[in-house]
């Protein structure tokens, strides 16, 4: 039996704030003792009293505008009511009839569909506290205890919530990577999923067959694109089988178990009025000024996909080799400077993509932190343009100047690679290498060398005598005649 899935997200995005959301204590608890970035106001002790982080509202307009969200001036908090040890207060303040984003929508890949997914709204939170779990592994199951520590509690949210049109485990998954692609480039988070920067919980369900909604279930601990993925594989034939077999879906909350591959029921789903929201009586409503707003406005960056599309428009680059270069802004802005400064888009395009990315990777630091200038690549690309350097000169150039942090002038004098080996020169040191390699000439002019491996053999040995400064071309062309003709 067909039945449709049905799939929402909320994203949870911990905001790049130096400080929590309602009080000074420094976020930076990744690595720290338990219980050390703690006060009265986040523990919510007597008589202490929240002020809103500025920084942390101001990244959710952001965040708003880039989702194409409606972005309200006049908002305010609630406190969202429940008992739970990571939860000191015993209620969270968050954000309930008025957020701050509503009635956005995010664009999936052309090649995951390109369908847009409507954003039903952007609020601002507190994060809970982290629970560490008895168990040798540190799951949940089969622990006898657990231990909270409440560093986390009190760092600033976004919880991003999605409508629920998403129909594919995939199409969630891309979701998800666009979305954490949108937080890195306007720099309101890190969106590290492996540290907890950015978390997803799904709900799901399987229409009836007569197209009505089925019963949604909540899943939680999606801390990977990979565990998203496959709890939402797993979840629909739970459900489907359920279904086929003539029961009922209880609408709960499940906790995804990672390593046995299922998820496991946590307790029954709530509804708003069980969290009995009320507004925070100790914060006024929240109000942004038209001036700000505008201003926050103006300063968003073009997206990534904008460059994408751009990229392939303007400098007819192909959809792979765009999608690479506007993957990271720093990557893309550094491409862009390239070209700026004179170079080819297409040529600029593969100094930055093939060899400045896995020099990034190699050295494991951002592109940028690498020694080398936008014109650096711009003049690297003539010298191979022009022949005076091939392009295995010109690449261990870089490979020198990233190496021992100089110049391109100074790594051209430490490589020994000046200008071209070309002409007469070159026909010299060919005939000085075809002359240790008598056999194989003799294999060649036999006929014996019918796939060309010989002569491929001989042309390696010229490019390694050469050390890169031959071009590849006319190396095979010379060294034909000479075999020939010697």
């Amino acid at each position: 039996m067909s039945r449709q899935v049905v799939i929402g997200l909320e994203v949870h995005v911990q905001v790049a704030s130096k400080s929590k959301l309602f009080c000074p204590c420094s976020t930076d608890y990744i690595g720290a003792l338990p219980n050390t970035h703690v006060c009265p106001v986040c523990l919510g002790l007597p008589g202490a009293l929240p002020v809103p982080n500025r920084a942390a509202v101001e990244a959710a307009v952001l965040t708003s505008f880039g989702l194409g969200c409606r972005v309200a001036g006049r908002t305010r908090f609630h406190r969202k009511n429940y008992f739970y040890p990571d939860l000191p207060k015993a209620y969270q303040i968050s954000q309930f009839d008025l957020p701050i984003g509503r009635d956005g929508e995010m664009e999936l890949p052309a090649e995951a569909g390109g369908r847009r997914i409507r954003i039903e709204r952007l609020h601002l939170e507190e994060d809970a506290g982290k629970l560490v779990h008895g168990a040798s592994d540190g799951r949940l199951a089969g622990s006898d205890f657990s231990l909270v520590d409440y560093n986390r509690g009190g760092v600033p949210l976004m919880e991003i919530v999605s409508q629920p049109d998403l129909t594919t485990p995939q199409e969630a998954r891309e979701y998800v990577v666009r979305l954490r692609q949108l937080v890195r480039y306007l720099g309101v988070s890190d969106g590290d999923m492996e540290n907890g920067s950015l978390r997803a919980d799904a709900n799901v369900s399987l229409s009836h067959p007569d197209g009505s909604l089925g019963t949604k279930v909540e899943i939680k601990n999606l801390n990977s694109l990979r565990s998203l993925e496959r709890a939402l594989e797993y979840e629909i034939l739970r459900q489907g089988r359920i279904l086929d077999e003539g029961g009922a879906v209880v609408q709960e909350t499940r906790h995804w178990d990672d390593g046995e591959g299922v998820t496991r029921s946590s307790r029954e789903k709530e509804a708003a009025h069980d969290y009995r929201y009320f507004p925070d009586p100790d914060l006024p409503p929240l109000v942004v000024e038209d001036r700000r707003i505008e201003e926050i406005r103006l300063s968003l960056p073009e997206l990534p996909w904008e460059k994408r599309r751009r990229f392939e428009q303007d400098w007819g680059l192909s959809p792979e080799d765009a999608a690479v270069l506007a993957e990271r802004r720093e990557v893309a802005e550094f491409f862009e400077a390239c070209v700026a400064r004179g170079g080819a888009p297409k040529s600029a395009s593969l100094w930055v993509r093939m060899d400045l990315l896995r020099l990034s990777r190699e050295e494991g630091v951002p592109l940028t932190s690498l020694p080398v200038l936008p014109d650096d690549v711009v003049a690297l690309g003539e010298l191979t343009e022009s022949k005076e350097l091939s392009a295995t000169a010109a690449k261990a150039v870089l490979d020198r100047m990233v190496r021992d942090r100089c110049s391109l002038e100074e790594a051209r004098k430490r490589t020994g690679i000046g200008g071209r080996l070309a002409g007469e020169a070159l026909s010299a040191l060919i005939r000085q290498v075809l002359e240790g390699q008598q056999e194989v000439l003799e294999e060649i002019r036999s006929g014996k060398d019918k796939k060309g491996a010989k002569l491929k053999f001989l042309q390696g040995l010229v490019m390694r005598a050469a050390r890169g400064q031959a071009d590849p071309q006319e190396v095979g062309t010379l060294l034909q005649d000479l075999v020939r003709g010697a």
